[in-house]
């Protein structure tokens, strides 16, 4: 495998892993384009309307180098209404500043979907890989966006649609990690059980499924339990106090959904432990059309 192959590669898993995390804010309403591995005049922001919300992070153990998300302004204020589960308000211009609760959503969502960034990166490679609490501001100019970027770094860009706005996922890879990079996916390859060279369907072969067990044993998730949900406008929002009741969806026997990366997996009832701490048992786990029971 060429090392522009092993970029590409990494690129479409992380673009992957980045729709599915905004999947569950947005189902339907987002799609990766084929990842690029760009140019050093190629421009890595091309399509994004400015000025626009940068997630910035940093991978801090198991690799070197970063990501960088950006979304327009328009597209992070509909990412945050739909995180809120509210409805965009009428008449807002494209380039209206962000309210904090919305600069804060996006923030939150950069956290999950460079998260998830991270975890693909991890089953590419065969180890865990760690990344830095995502910095996210506003940037009106493409200086902005690049001011971090090391000259000595390969850029692999995957274009995004988000609820109808453009938006890029911009990986820069150091030169030293790409031959890392191209050993490790090389040796994967080559764990890769040969296909079925009787079925005639050895072009269709999907080799992700073929993936040694325990390849991903190591990669970490995130776990939710939800209570409930409401929708209520960004204005209410804001204006909530100390104090305020804020009424749910649910009573009180309702079971919980437990959701991992944002995927509902099983749900529960709330219990509490000897400690005193909050715990939820599990009553049902769903694997793909298939339901158990237990504890």
């Amino acid at each position: 495998m060429t090392s522009e192959e092993a970029l590409i590669r990494v690129g479409e898993s992380t673009g992957a892993a980045v729709v599915g995390a905004l999947e569950a804010y947005c189902p339907g309403a987002v799609a990766a384009h084929t990842p690029v591995l760009l140019s050093s005049e190629a421009d890595p922001l091309a399509g994004v309307t400015l000025p626009a919300v940068v997630a910035d992070v940093s991978y801090v153990d198991g690799v070197t180098g970063g990501n960088l998300f950006l979304m327009p302004l328009p597209a992070a204020r509909a990412l945050a209404t739909a995180m809120m589960g509210g409805e965009p308000e009428p008449g807002v211009e494209p380039d209206a500043e962000l309210t904090e609760l919305e600069l804060s959503a996006a923030g939150e969502a950069a956290n999950q979907m460079m998260a998830a960034a991270a975890a693909a990166m991890s089953a590419v490679l065969g180890q865990e890989v760690e990344i830095a609490a995502p910095e996210t501001r506003v940037i009106a100019t493409r200086v902005e966006a690049l001011a971090e970027k090391d000259a000595a770094a390969a850029v692999v860009s995957v274009a995004i649609e988000l609820l109808g706005h453009q938006c890029r996922l911009v990986q820069l890879v150091p030169h030293a990690f790409v031959v890392r990079m191209t050993r490790a996916l090389d040796n994967l390859d080559a764990e890769l059980p040969a296909p079925d060279e009787d079925t005639g369907l050895n072009d269709e072969l999907d080799q992700t499924a073929a993936l040694p067990a325990d390849l991903l044993d190591d990669v970490g998730l995130r776990v939710a339990a939800e209570l409930g949900r409401v929708s209520m406008t960004i204005r209410r929002a804001v204006s909530l106090a100390p104090g305020a009741i804020v009424e749910l969806d649910r009573e009180l026997e309702d079971p919980i959904d437990l959701y991992v990366n944002g995927r509902q997996f099983a749900t529960g009832r709330l219990v509490t432990l000897d400690d005193g701490e909050w715990a939820v048992s599990i009553d049902t786990v769903a694997l793909g059309a298939a339901s158990l029971k237990g504890e």
